[in-house]
């Protein structure tokens, strides 16, 4: 009863910030970025809450009992992907202007079509993020003893209700309490674990393979596909875009990703040192299952219900992220540049409501289709990196990249990717390496393509 009434209380805390931000989403720009009225605390805390979600906590919780300390790095390249972004684009995001990495392509190349093909790998793959997130929330529901079907709706249902409400201000809001709900859960959960001798029996019951910092079962392969594509997904992360254009200064919004980066490093280790523990006390259990174990039946009730609130708080902090950048793909680079550049901004913002409630809905059925996290969540950030790195980096670092170029390099990344994922083409490292053609791509078509002086 107790996990019931301390998680209901926290859902209705979100919705309540929801109903309460209503005033500050008035327009469509109020809508996908709060009005520029964003601080140093609300845009740090949700940058961390952006990638502080169902990978970082759950997934790594999952790798601790799998593999051990070799279970940050996904974690640690969340972190890495926001010092690449605060060093590289940050700044010059600012000062341009961009809401959407759409915005930017659209200046750099003179077209839509270019931006809009980025605003549709980025809506799919964003897709995917999302459901990760889901399946994580709708885990922790099944463990208190919700249908799969039901916990997912459940879910979904409040992380719809605080997007759609209150917009990008309500989702910044809503990302400190829900920061300061993960963390200290997280925290709290350790200094039991300590208290209960976790450390102990880390250190006498798991082999020593567990206590190295790259796992000895894992190939390059499986090290770099966990580090690489989250790292370089921080250079085109459309949510990290639109944060950085809600900042009230510039120094908040160069800032605000280095911060959040430095925070994420010690988080990193917390969710892998329970999934150790776990493992520990349930040797033979599925690692995906440990975590959920762990808090129902090691910690007291009340610390174990503010602990799901908590795992509840970090999942929904990176889906309502995505659900709102899809958002914006939609509204801002699809209707109002092309279908509809004439739409009043009271269109725009019924449009706003309706896309996230129905993105939201895409991202639940994803969710139910299948059975992995971690999975789900690198496979989506290889597509986007595969499909828009190369574009987006060459527009923005070289003059001589054009339209024609950009288009084919993102047609030529996916193929590779997904050709060589299939085992259709023998290409190494399919997953990390199909930007290298789209690159050369970019550069061969734009220097076909380039108008003569």
């Amino acid at each position: 009863m107790v996990y019931f009434v301390v998680i209901g209380v926290y859902f209705a805390i979100m919705v309540g910030y929801a109903i309460y931000g209503t005033r500050y989403a008035k327009t469509t720009n109020d809508f996908l970025t709060s009005g520029r009225r964003g601080t140093l605390l609300l845009v740090t805390a949700s940058f961390m809450a952006s990638h502080f979600g169902a990978g970082f906590v759950v997934g790594g919780a999952e790798q601790g009992a799998r593999v051990g300390l070799s279970g940050i790095w996904y974690g640690l390249a969340c972190s890495l992907s926001y010092f690449v972004f605060g060093i590289f684009m940050a700044r010059r995001i600012y000062r341009d202007g961009y809401m959407t990495v759409p915005d930017l392509l659209t200046k750099r190349y003179g077209d839509n079509f270019t931006a809009n093909g980025f605003a549709v790998f980025n809506s799919i793959a964003s897709v995917g993020i999302i459901a990760g997130q889901v399946m994580a929330g709708q885990r922790l529901l099944q463990a208190l003893g919700f249908d799969a079907f039901t916990g997912a709706i459940l879910f979904m249902v409040v992380v719809i209700a605080y997007c759609a409400m209150s917009g990008l201000w309500g989702i910044m809001a809503t990302d400190v309490i829900q920061m300061v709900i993960g963390v200290g859960g997280l925290a709290m959960a350790y200094v039991m674990f300590f208290g209960l001798g976790g450390i102990g029996a880390i250190k006498s019951s798991l082999s020593p393979d567990f206590f190295e910092w790259v796992a000895p079962s894992w190939s390059t392969y499986q090290f770099l596909m966990i580090l690489v594509p989250t790292t370089l997904y921080g250079l085109i992360s459309q949510p990290s875009y639109q944060r950085t254009i809600s900042c009230k200064t510039e120094k908040v919004a160069v800032w605000s990703p280095f911060i959040a980066g430095v925070l994420l490093i010690p988080l990193a280790f917390l969710p892998v040192i329970i999934g150790m523990y776990g493992r520990t006390l349930y040797p033979d259990m599925a690692p995906g299952a440990v975590f959920f174990s762990v808090v129902l039946e090691q910690l007291p009730t009340l610390s174990g219900a503010i602990m799901l609130a908590a795992i509840l708080a970090v999942v929904m902090s990176t889906a309502d992220s995505l659900l709102i950048a899809i958002t914006a793909h939609i509204v801002h680079d699809f209707y109002q540049k092309t279908v509809n550049p004439k739409a009043s901004d009271k269109q725009c913002t019924i449009l706003s409501y309706v896309v996230t409630v129905v993105v939201g809905v895409l991202a639940t059925y994803v969710a139910l289709s299948f059975t992995t996290i971690i999975d789900l969540l690198l496979f989506t950030y290889s597509l986007l990196v595969a499909a828009t790195l190369a574009p987006v980096l060459g527009g923005f670092f070289w003059s001589g990249a054009t339209s024609k170029g950009a288009i084919w390099s993102m047609i030529t990344g996916v193929a590779v990717l997904l050709l060589g994922r299939y085992g259709i083409i023998n290409i190494p490292y399919a997953a990390l390496t199909a930007s290298i053609p789209a690159l050369i791509v970019l550069v061969v078509v734009s220097l076909m393509t380039a108008k003569k002086a």
